[in-house]
């Protein structure tokens, strides 16, 4: 095995990383919305779809930076030889 097969394992995104980054806004755009799809749901005329949509733009980025600050980050800043 060479050297960098071993340390693109230790880059590899924990189960915990997916499920915040791709599995909340997965469920929030895709999952959700078809019980949404209904014409007669409205909020002073605006239809409840069209407003958890762009609800979920800022959600999206909100799991994004959770994602980093909180599991990515201490691994890319820390030295090459302390990555776990």
């Amino acid at each position: 095995m060479s050297g960098n097969s071993l340390k693109m394992g230790n880059n590899m995104p924990r189960i915990s990383t997916l499920l915040i980054g791709l599995g909340i806004p997965i469920l929030l755009t895709v999952v959700i919305p078809p019980f949404l799809n209904d014409p007669n749901l409205a909020w002073r005329g605006i239809p409840v779809l069209l407003l958890w949509m762009f609800l979920c733009i800022p959600a999206t980025a909100l799991c994004l930076i959770v994602c980093w600050y909180v599991f990515d980050r201490p691994r890319y800043l820390a030295p090459e030889g302390d990555r776990k």
